[in-house]
């Protein structure tokens, strides 16, 4: 949950600091002060981007389960963990590496990509 939420932060990075500074402006308060309020203010704007990048990786997630690929990943995983005694952040990393070919058949399955009109 921790990069989601540090996705929307970034996301509302300029906006966040832009009303700080104008706080810190209009209203003579320190910036911890002025860092606070907006915080405060912008909790909801927060919150609605955080459901909305919650619901699109969750979504995401779960068209990923019918996905041969990690299908195929998910087994070696399971076998590292049996076999090789990996954790599993261990045997995930291994399981990628050692199945990379399957990412090489997707990209394959693809044109390459367009240039830019620039």
């Amino acid at each position: 949950m921790d990069r989601l939420v540090e996705e929307v932060f970034e996301q509302y990075q300029n906006r966040y600091e832009n009303e700080v500074s104008a706080l810190m402006s209009q209203q003579n308060i320190t910036e911890e002060e002025a860092r606070d309020q907006t915080f405060n203010l912008m909790k909801n704007t927060y919150r609605k981007a955080l459901t909305n990048v919650f619901t699109e990786n969750v979504l995401w997630i779960n068209a990923l389960k019918d996905s041969p690929v990690l299908q195929s990943i998910k087994k070696t995983v399971d076998s590292a963990i049996q076999t090789e005694d990996f954790d599993s952040e261990e045997a995930w990393k291994y399981a990628v590496n050692k199945r990379k070919f399957l990412f090489e058949a997707v990209i394959e399955g693809y044109n390459p990509p367009e240039l830019s009109q620039e």
